[in-house]
């Protein structure tokens, strides 16, 4: 239904404590609900006070006060309220919910018995094992359809009593036009190269692994590196960087002008041990830039060529890769593999081709 004529299906997008911010989860619901909005009234639900930027793209958004279990009875009775005006209803859980899992499966049973549709997205490698088996348990076959964003989550789902049928791959996508190259030659550096990381400073995001294969580099070939993003301490796993500055390693605060940023770096590098798609490195490869990312589900879907992958395991590969991105530069191959980088998220993972794949689960689950 790849029109503008809307349908009569009313979507609600849920995501406990949402809040856009840096990367992560937030900004890919944020993204799909302004795109999708063109076909579909669409409101977002949440337990956050916090509505961000949201209003501005036009995304309607609801918030929820927290009580002891959570905000899932007051959002069941809203959706309820929505269902006897609206026939056609679709509820689109994105991600398990960390603080009340129980209660979100009693959510989906409740709503399940008003014959309304439901997605449960996977927004990670992981997820599926350490919170579907554990709570959803029997309740697995309640969701209509799971979204995953590769075909390793698919496998994990698999694993755990998913039927193939109730899976969808579907990757995350990127606004093509909003992020591309706009390099102003001002801020970058024609002597040195800078790469850079986007995101939140936690465990996972592997940032010392980064630091450490970076202060192996001589001071010749070492690379400037500029981190932006902040200290996410949300489910005790944050990572404090700010001792490891010095002068080839910079922080810069968490903010929505995220474009200047990859417009000032040369190459964009991500060491995470976990990943499900990551919006920073989409936006990176949007905006022309060369990735390097570490060899992990959620990475090595991204990269146009396997010589950009490298090992977490010791940091051999890593140093290696930074030690001759000078030369890549001097040579031009830096430039080359950023338009690689741009083509490959035009022909698979731009806004309007992931638009066009779920507009189809919609219709087809009405």
């Amino acid at each position: 239904m790849e029109s503008q004529q809307k349908s009569k299906i009313k979507l609600f997008f849920i995501s406990d404590n949402w809040f856009p911010d840096i990367g992560g989860l937030e900004n890919s619901i944020l993204l799909l609900a302004k795109n999708i909005s063109i076909y579909y009234d669409i409101e977002i639900l949440t337990s956050s006070d916090k509505q961000g930027h949201a209003f501005d793209s036009g995304v309607k958004v609801i918030t929820f006060q927290i009580e002891k279990s959570g905000y899932y009875q007051a959002l069941f009775n809203y959706i309820k309220k929505e269902k006897r005006i609206r026939k056609d209803i679709i509820v689109h859980f994105f991600g398990t919910s960390y603080f009340w899992p129980k209660e979100q499966v009693n959510l989906i049973h409740k709503i399940k018995l008003q014959s309304i549709p439901v997605i449960l997205k996977i927004p990670t490698l992981g997820h599926g094992k350490k919170y579907l088996s554990k709570h959803f348990n029997t309740s697995l076959q309640l969701i209509d359809t799971y979204i995953a964003l590769t075909p390793a989550i698919k496998q994990e789902l698999v694993s755990i009593g998913v039927n193939t049928n109730q899976i969808a791959i579907i990757p995350n996508g990127v606004d093509t036009k909003k992020y591309s190259m706009q390099r102003n030659c001002n801020i970058r550096e024609l002597d040195s190269v800078k790469i850079g990381f986007a995101g939140r400073f936690t465990e996972q995001k592997n940032l010392i692994f980064l630091i450490e294969a970076l202060n192996l580099v001589d001071s010749k070939n070492r690379p400037k590196l500029i981190f932006k993003g902040k200290f996410d301490n949300k489910y005790n796993d944050g990572v404090d960087i700010r001792k490891y500055q010095n002068d080839y390693i910079r922080i810069l605060q968490a903010d929505l002008d995220i474009i200047n940023f990859y417009n000032e770096i040369d190459v964009y590098i991500s060491p995470s041990m976990a990943e499900g798609m990551p919006n920073s490195v989409l936006e990176a490869m949007a905006c022309s830039l060369p990735i390097f990312l570490s060899n992990i589900p959620g990475h090595i879907e991204l990269v146009p060529n396997k010589s950009q992958l490298f090992s977490i395991k010791e940091n051999g590969q890593l140093v290696d890769i930074l030690r001759n991105l000078r030369i890549l530069k001097d040579t031009g191959r830096l430039k080359t593999l950023g338009h690689e980088s741009r083509l490959r998220v035009e022909n698979l993972y731009s806004i309007e081709l992931i638009r066009k794949c779920y507009v189809e689960l919609y219709e087809k689950l009405i």
